[in-house]
């Protein structure tokens, strides 16, 4: 059913009709016009739908796919949820979304039997007490919050995924026996140990950059890992990543490793991330056949020889390296995006080849001369900010690209 506002405006569904005349009956002195009347039109006070009533306390609920129940999220302040909680149980709610209000006590949610994703990020909670009997918990989001105490969720078995990065977390001890946890997410805490997780083979993605945290070894045998972000930290020794075969993505930029060795026994790997490391060859990384994008920006790489086989990338990032010699990446025909800025190349010549490429950094380079790349079929973008490139006829009039800065 659907309801035709007078004056030619679209119709509303009667689901946000309901909601809305709640939300108008609640505002003193305000009567709620003869053209939201629905059709029928069931007295508002015998109206018994718990969407309707949680609307009116700030919370909109739609139903999932496939009959899974249905999500509320806050459309403003929420009001009390000791209220809201009943009426949550009655439409189906399963998936809660509080994120960035001001809600700090939870407490009625231990009531809320049969929630499987919950969404505390930016708010001020920081007790987790009311979790602990949530025993259908799935997903649960606590970024940005000062939750300082994880202990209440030890016992949520069916916990998939966590993530709680930029909080004042120290330790991860009530994670030990979360079997079931895939995707964890710490980011920007005070974590220093992983010794908490060495039991948690079913992880999958583990995300720790820019934590105090230096010591890998928990994670050797964690053989299923396919993501794992520890840029930012103070981990200097990849040694226990070796095992990890199945790692796809792995970052590890602005750390203190200077050793690659580990790596070249990640064949899986799609994606790395070596940026701000102090190292200056490459060679363990040249049988990474999948690879499909590297970032060495701000790296003392100089020689690019140990990619001259990676036909497979598709983005490379050499900013701010000291890279003068380009050819060791004429052969990369599937790469789309190559970003020179700040770096010593002058001659472009070995990139006329790269029939992919649609986005292409020269800004701040010595590179002068732009008629190698003229004929590049798919480049779309070009940044020659801050380079010595005073002429650019030879693209000037080239279909679909644009050049930045534009003069």
């Amino acid at each position: 059913m659907t309801l035709q506002i007078t004056g030619g405006r679209p119709p509303l569904s009667l689901h946000k009709a309901r909601a809305l005349v709640a939300v108008m009956a609640l505002l003193p002195g305000l009567a709620v016009p003869a053209a939201l009347a629905l059709r029928p039109a069931p007295a508002l006070a015998q109206e018994a739908d718990p969407a309707a009533k949680l609307a009116a306390l700030g919370l909109l609920v739609e139903k999932l796919p496939a009959g899974t129940g249905a999500k509320a999220t806050h459309a403003y302040q929420p009001g009390k949820l000791a209220e809201a909680v009943p009426l949550l149980k009655a439409a189906g709610v399963v998936t809660l979304d509080l994120s960035r209000t001001r809600t700090a006590d939870i407490a009625a949610l231990k009531d809320l039997a049969g929630l499987v994703e919950l969404d505390l990020s930016q708010t001020p909670v920081t007790d987790l007490d009311a979790l602990r009997g949530l025993a259908t918990l799935q997903k649960l989001y606590l970024n940005g919050s000062p939750v300082e105490d994880l202990e209440p969720l030890k016992g949520l078995t069916a916990l998939t995924e966590l993530y709680a990065a930029g909080t004042p977390i120290v330790s991860l001890e009530p994670l030990a026996g979360l079997k079931s946890l895939q995707r964890l997410g710490v980011a920007d805490s005070q974590v220093v140990s992983l010794e908490p997780l060495k039991g948690l083979s079913g992880l999958q993605r583990l995300y720790v950059r820019r934590t105090p945290l230096a010591d890998l070894s928990p994670l050797k045998g964690l053989t299923g890992l396919v993501q794992l972000d520890v840029s930012g930290s103070l981990v200097a020794s990849l040694a226990p990543v070796a095992r990890m075969t199945a790692l796809q993505d792995l970052f590890v930029g602005g750390t203190k490793v200077t050793d690659l060795g580990p790596i070249k026994a990640l064949p899986a790997l799609i994606h790395l991330d070596l940026s701000h490391l102090a190292v200056t060859k490459l060679d363990a990384i040249k049988g990474l056949t999948k690879l499909t994008r590297l970032t060495l920006t701000g790296t003392p790489v100089s020689d690019l020889a140990a990619l001259k086989g990676m036909t497979a990338l598709q983005s490379l990032n050499l900013a701010g390296t000291p890279v003068a010699k380009l050819e060791p990446l004429s052969g990369m025909t599937a790469l789309t995006r190559l970003s020179l800025s700040r770096t010593k190349a002058v001659d472009v010549a070995p990139l006329k080849e790269l029939s992919a490429l649609e986005v292409l950094d020269l800004s701040e380079t010595p590179v002068t001369n732009l008629e190698p790349i003229k004929a590049l079929p798919k480049l779309q973008r070009l940044y020659v900010g801050g380079s010595k490139v005073t002429n650019r006829a030879p693209v000037a009039d080239k279909s679909g690209l644009v050049v930045f800065p534009k003069s």
